[in-house]
């Protein structure tokens, strides 16, 4: 008789999401409005076009700039910019008041 060893396989571990991000130069600012904190960048040459993996790699407090959400300032047609905000957890929010706050004081 013999024996049949079970082979258990390991999930591959996962990469942490600053990994997903490819290393650009990313030039943002960080703002505050009535208690939260938001990174906000000038994307109105559409450089960036990963804002979930981005808010996701950058709001994280222990690991990364820290914030409640990020903020990109984009081309609008009707309007002289456009906000796109991204909650910590790479989500896309319709709107923050905050961080409307924050996208007019920016601009």
């Amino acid at each position: 008789m013999s024996a049949k060893k079970q082979v258990q396989k390991k999930a591959p571990a996962k990469k942490p999401a600053a990994a997903a991000v490819r290393k650009k130069k990313f030039v943002f600012t960080k703002m505050v409005a009535s208690g939260n904190d938001f990174i906000v960048c000038d994307n109105r040459r559409g450089l960036f076009t990963n804002g979930r993996e981005l808010a996701a790699a950058l709001c994280p407090r222990t690991e990364a700039v820290g914030a409640d959400g990020l903020i990109f300032i984009e081309k609008s047609r009707r309007a002289d910019f456009r906000m796109r905000i991204f909650n910590s957890d790479g989500s896309e929010a319709e709107m923050c008041g905050n961080g409307l706050r924050c996208a007019a004081l920016f601009c």
